[in-house]
């Protein structure tokens, strides 16, 4: 099993305007959340945790994950700002919901672009079935070898918490000590990412991913990216979904490490660990 994150990125450089703000929204809500101490975490499983500011931008994580309307779209409304609403899925996809003001002004799906991708119109069903089937096949030995690979470069102690991670039976400590072993070793991992998924490797079906029409949104969060480098994000494919989202908050100036993170894994790593990499909680509400 892989990861669901759920989150929010909030343009805010006030953690305290944007507490006040959660504050009003859930009294409104009928379920009002105030102010916890910082270092403890809700026994609840309850409530909001919110980062300090970067680049202009704060995180809101969410107890209530995928909570209807979505606390991104009320931040931006209540806050008069914009506010990404970032979801994981298993690992296997990412998403985003971009909030200007309130109002959904993009939003993007991997899922919907990577079906299509490569696909000619013109081709009969069946073909297009043998299509998708064989890039899976191509995408799972990928997986396999990439696997291998990492396992080959972890420490001994190391390699039966990877098998138990890729089968989906490690336990919080082994999702630890995994996470803590990714995180040393950013460029181990990406290299070996990049190499086992690269179209040699993966013979995915000859085509171009059309994501142009989320481009204009984006350029107005952030005009100092060069269209090129959403455009990349946006239709490339990697192992882990997580990978996509962080070269996404890589852009906007975050931490790359808030793309392993939701409320329920914020706590498994120590404060001081988040702190080395940029992530420090300002404020909780339960």
């Amino acid at each position: 099993m892989g990861s669901f994150i759920d989150q929010t990125l909030v343009r805010e450089d006030n953690a305290e305007r944007v507490a006040n703000a959660i504050e009003a929204i859930t009294r409104r809500d009928g379920s009002p959340a105030s102010r916890i101490e910082t270092g403890a975490a809700d026994q609840a499983g309850t409530g909001f945790a919110i980062t300090t500011s970067r680049d202009g931008w704060l995180t809101v994580f969410n107890a209530d994950m995928f909570a209807e309307p979505p606390i991104a779209q009320q931040l931006s409304a209540e806050l008069s700002c914009d506010a990404f609403q970032f979801i994981v899925n298993d690992s296997d996809s990412w998403h985003y919901l971009l909030f200007r003001n309130g109002d959904m002004i993009d939003r993007y799906d991997s899922i919907s672009e990577e079906a299509y991708m490569g696909m000619d119109e013109s081709v009969e069903a069946s073909e297009a079935i043998e299509q998708v089937q064989a890039s899976a096949a191509a995408m799972n030995a990928a997986m396999e070898d990439a696997n291998q690979r990492l396992k080959s470069l972890m420490p001994p102690e190391l390699h039966e918490i990877y098998d138990r991670v890729v089968a989906g039976t490690a336990s919080p400590e082994d999702k630890q000590a995994h996470l803590r072993w990714v995180q040393e070793n950013p460029t181990a991992m990406m290299e070996v990412m990049s190499s086992a998924f690269s179209p040699a490797n993966t013979a995915s079906p000859p085509g171009h991913r059309d994501v142009s029409e989320h481009l204009a949104a984006l350029a107005t969060v952030n005009d100092a990216v060069a269209e090129s480098s959403w455009q990349s994000v946006l239709a490339s494919q990697s192992a882990f979904a997580e990978q996509n989202l962080a070269r996404l908050l890589g852009l906007l100036g975050q931490p790359e490490v808030l793309a392993n993170l939701s409320f329920q894994y914020l706590d498994e790593l120590p404060a001081n660990e988040l702190a080395d990499q940029g992530v420090e909680v300002a404020a909780r509400l339960a």
